[in-house]
């Protein structure tokens, strides 16, 4: 069975990903299972051209405390600002010493 593989213009760094992948491999729902989250830490891109920024709020919205939605202004799905994976590391650090040590 073929497939043709295709490269995500808007990606920086684009893979040779199969059309396949992207119709089926990256298609999942993890509703059901939110509620049963805890300790939840969640960074997303209000540009995020992948997934869309509301399911980081669903998941926010549905998980037990403690919990954190951090949504960084202008960002990509990978998070490729240099500035914004300071702070990402900078946030998860205090989320880790506060939350979970």
């Amino acid at each position: 069975r073929g497939s043709s593989i295709i490269r995500r213009p808007d990606d920086p760094n684009p893979h040779n990903l199969s059309e396949e992948f992207y119709e089926s491999g990256m298609k999942f729902d993890i509703s059901e299972h939110i509620k049963g989250l805890k300790n939840c830490l969640v960074f997303h891109g209000d540009s995020d051209q992948v997934v869309p920024c509301s399911n980081a709020h669903e998941i926010i919205d549905g998980a037990g405390d403690p919990k954190k939605l951090v949504i960084f202004e202008n960002g990509d799905h990978r998070i490729t600002d240099i500035k914004q994976q300071k702070e990402m590391v900078d946030k998860a650090s205090e989320w880790f010493c506060s939350c979970l040590i």
